[in-house]
């Protein structure tokens, strides 16, 4: 009896481990960020293109922009400036890329703001809960 129950326990341990495995395999697919319908993947700089907008908004709402400012559709080289300043916030890589990677670190709840806090907890304390 002693040594069924040795195994039992052993296997027990396994499944617990494959059970562990297999919820933090999904939550980290469940995790990935939901960017915008109509967000593209990548832009390119100095062109004009409405969609950048809502990227603009919510770099506004990390306050990576003033609260006033104005957000066109032009893709220009300022933003380039505030995209390598979120990419350093967010300990990306700086590269200034307006890309999937940038993204979707971007519209995640990870996404850190120009103050140093993540926006979900901003966010939270207005009452918002998933």
């Amino acid at each position: 009896m002693g040594k069924e129950r040795m195994i039992l326990k052993k296997q027990i341990k396994i499944w617990l481990a494959v059970a562990c495995l297999f919820v933090f395999c999904f939550s980290m697919i469940c995790a990935s960020a939901d960017i915008p319908a109509g967000v593209k993947d990548e832009y390119q700089y100095n062109k004009r293109d409405g969609s950048i907008v809502v990227v603009k908004k919510k770099l506004q709402d990390l306050g990576y922009f003033g609260k006033n400012a104005q957000l066109s559709d032009f893709v220009s080289e300022d933003l380039k400036k505030v995209v390598i300043q979120f990419q350093k916030q967010n300990g990306m890589k700086a590269d200034g890329e307006i890309d999937r990677e940038f993204l979707e670190m971007l519209f995640s709840e990870d996404a850190i703001g120009k103050d140093g806090k993540k926006i979900i907890k901003i966010i939270r304390r207005f009452g918002y809960r998933k």
